[in-house]
């Protein structure tokens, strides 16, 4: 176990899950330090707050974190793990279809990639995670009709959930549960 709460080697983590770990640890010693994030903005004189940073919506770089760590006055021992997880990798796979899909969307890629459990329900449709090719395309196509989007756009969104797939093989796989609405699995869409 790390001073930062978990046994996973910091490179190990996915990016997704980096950003949030380091939001959290950096609101938690500033929370610490009795300090709110207007202050901490002012005294580094930062233009904006540290609210961005904090919520896990921008990645903080390596730099901004280091002078945050020095501002909060954190020890070396917890300094390293944090820096480590500043300098990491910040996109990942999914981050490449942020074109196509809301921010919402490309989040929970993340997140699932880097789950080692996943529990749902669904009583509307198959969930991404267990779509063939063609169940993606024909959704493809709802949402074509729905929103207008381009066959591009819709190509690639079916190859950004076929490719979320692989956290189902990956060594160890994900562990995923789900439950569904008959209806869910039966649902035909037009061609």
């Amino acid at each position: 176990m790390n001073s930062l709460g978990g046994a996973r080697v910091v490179g190990e983590i996915n990016p997704t899950l980096r950003r949030r770990k380091l939001a959290a640890e950096l609101r938690r010693l500033r929370e610490e330090a009795g300090l709110h994030g207007v202050q901490v903005a002012r005294s580094l004189r930062w233009s904006t707050s540290i609210s961005r940073l904090e919520t896990g919506q921008v990645a903080p770089s390596a730099k901004d974190v280091a002078r945050l760590l020095k501002h909060y006055g954190v020890d070396d021992e917890l300094r390293g793990p944090l820096l480590e997880l500043a300098h990491g990798e910040t996109k990942g796979w999914w981050d490449a279809y942020a074109d196509v899909f809301a921010d919402a969307v490309v989040e929970l890629f993340g997140l699932e990639d880097g789950a080692s459990r996943v529990r749902a329900w669904d009583s509307f449709s198959l969930p991404g995670l267990l779509q063939t090719r063609d169940h993606a395309e024909q959704m493809g196509f709802l949402a074509r009709m729905v929103e207008m989007a381009p066959p591009g756009k819709i190509e690639r969104r079916t190859r950004a959930r076929l490719r979320r797939q692989g956290v189902l093989l990956k060594d160890p796989p994900l562990d995923y549960s789900v439950v569904l609405d008959a209806g869910a699995s039966a649902t035909r869409t037009p061609r």
